[in-house]
């Protein structure tokens, strides 16, 4: 069983996200409302294996929590990003901190199931 943690402010995206791996795959799902809360998360959870998190939240922002956590002994986690299409700077920003991958909003449910396939075994 895979343990996968959502990082976004949003509680509809979070639940959208949250059934739609249950449906996929064999999951445990952790979520949190913004990056420090995903930071607390994942002390608390060491054994996470993908992480989902939205670019703009409060308190810590995508890019903050990307490096926060590409800086500790979580680093190798792989980390999918949440944005809209268009926010071209947005995404750039992300990958150079260490992104994996990215999700575009609103979501395609086939275009989500082909990113995660590729870090959910």
């Amino acid at each position: 069983m895979r343990n996968i943690l959502i990082v976004d402010d949003s509680e509809m995206t979070r639940s959208f996200l949250h059934s739609r791996l249950k449906v996929l795959y064999e999951v445990t799902v952790t979520e949190s409302t913004n990056g420090k809360e995903g930071l607390t998360s994942l002390n608390s959870n060491p054994d996470i294996d993908l992480i989902i998190c939205d670019i703009h939240m409060p308190e810590m922002n995508g890019a903050e929590f990307i490096k926060a956590v590409r800086s500790s002994s979580f680093h190798s986690i792989p980390i999918v990003v949440m944005t809209t299409t268009g926010m071209v700077h947005d995404i750039e920003e992300v990958i150079e901190c260490g992104a994996n991958g990215v999700i575009y909003k609103p979501f395609d449910p086939e275009k989500l199931q082909v990113v995660f396939d590729r870090f959910i075994e």
